[in-house]
C-alpha cells in the first residue's frame, strides 16, 4: 500500500522489481544483506554478478612501459556492444569506464577489440599515413593525427588477436 496525495493506493502487480543495490560496497550500505531476508520470504533472485569488470590480458614484455597509462577517446567493441570512453593499461590488463559497460559480454568470454581512432575512417587514416611519407608513419599518425604521444601505440593494432585468451576479473 502506498500513501499518495489522493489517499492510500493498493497495488497487486504481477512482478515487482526491487533496486536495492549489490553487495560490493558495504561501507556505503550496499552489503547485500537484504538477499537473505528475501530468500526467507520464498522470493527467488538473480545471483549477483560483477558489473564493473576489467579484462585480463597476458601482455608481452613490450607493454610493461605502458602500465598505468590511459587510453582516451577509444571505442571498445565486443560481439554485441560498443562503448566509447577511457581505460587504463595495467599490469594485468585493462580497466576503466570504457570497458565496464561491456561486462556482460566479457563475462561470457566475448573478445574485446579497440578502435583507437573511432572518429576517423580507415580511408582517413590511410590518407594521413600517405601524406607524411617522408617521416616515420607511426610517429606522425600516433602523435599528430590520433592524439597519442608514443609511436609504439601501433602495437595496439595486434591487441585483438592476442587477447582472445583474456578473461573477466572483478574490478574493485
Amino acid at each position: 500500500q502506498f500513501d499518495t496525495p489522493q489517499g492510500p493506493v493498493s497495488l497487486r502487480p504481477k512482478a515487482t522489481i526491487l533496486a536495492l543495490g549489490g553487495a560490493s560496497w558495504a561501507r556505503l550500505g550496499s552489503d547485500g544483506k537484504w538477499v537473505d531476508h528475501l530468500h526467507r520470504q520464498g522470493i527467488s533472485l538473480v545471483p549477483f554478478q560483477p558489473t564493473n569488470t576489467g579484462i585480463l590480458v597476458d601482455w608481452s614484455p613490450h607493454m610493461a612501459r605502458h602500465f598505468g597509462q590511459p587510453l582516451k577517446a577509444v571505442a571498445f567493441h565486443t560481439k554485441t556492444r560498443v562503448s566509447r570512453g577511457e581505460a587504463v593499461i595495467s599490469e594485468t590488463g585493462l580497466e576503466g569506464g570504457g570497458v565496464y559497460p561491456l561486462s556482460p559480454d566479457l563475462r561470457q568470454g566475448s573478445p574485446l577489440s579497440l578502435d583507437l581512432c573511432p572518429d576517423l575512417t580507415q580511408n582517413q587514416i590511410a590518407e594521413r599515413f600517405a601524406s607524411h611519407a617522408a617521416k616515420p608513419a607511426g610517429q606522425i599518425i600516433c602523435e599528430k593525427n590520433c592524439g597519442w604521444t608514443k609511436p609504439d601505440w601501433l602495437y595496439w593494432l595486434n591487441f585483438t588477436a592476442r587477447s582472445r585468451k583474456s578473461r573477466c576479473i572483478w574490478q574493485k
